[in-house]
């Protein structure tokens, strides 16, 4: 398999932890962003009676439906976050005034060097045929059948929008779309 020499992309770079901001002190932002946390809103599904753990499909309908609610929510606060303008910081040594998709755009105005390490196409492919699922199946949380179901039921009701704050109400207008079985 071929290998990226190490000097040119170490696997881990060890850091002061006050030289390492971590990526966690981003939920904050996130919960200030959206109002509430992504914890509360999937407990008010129990704690409203919409989610029963033990009808099962309540538990495909909920792992169908959230992972896409969250991941929508995820990436509109990506895409806000990284086109926000960023304060005036005159005592930092990083650039302000300007948002992070700027700064990484174009580093060179800002006499930052660009770091990132082309990954050859040969040794990506190499790693995925290590990998025994495809993107697909790693990423499906039902079976193939209640897939097709999910998707017509989501449709019928008119194919709503994925936000955290509709997420139990498209889940309790998809309910009746399912039978037990």
């Amino acid at each position: 398999m071929p290998e990226i020499p190490l000097e040119v992309a170490p696997g881990f770079v060890a850091l002061k932890s006050t030289d390492n901001i971590p990526i966690e002190s981003s939920w904050n932002l996130f919960t200030n962003y959206v109002g509430l946390d992504i914890k509360q809103i999937l407990l008010m599904g129990k704690s409203l009676n919409y989610f029963n753990s033990a009808q099962p499909f309540h538990i495909d309908l909920f792992n169908w439906l959230w992972p896409k609610i969250v991941q929508v929510s995820l990436d509109d606060f990506v895409e806000y976050w990284n086109d926000h303008k960023i304060r005036t910081q005159c005592n930092k040594q990083l650039p302000s005034e300007c948002s992070p998709n700027y700064i990484y755009d174009f580093p060179d105005k800002f006499g930052l060097t660009y770091f990132g390490v082309p990954a050859p196409q040969d040794l990506v492919d190499a790693l995925r045929e290590n990998i025994p699922k495809n993107r697909e199946e790693c990423y499906r949380w039902v079976s193939d059948d209640f897939e097709v179901k999910a998707w017509r039921a989501y449709y019928v009701i008119g194919a709503p929008k994925f936000f955290l704050t509709e997420g139990w109400t498209i889940f309790c207008q998809m309910l009746p779309h399912f039978t037990q079985d």
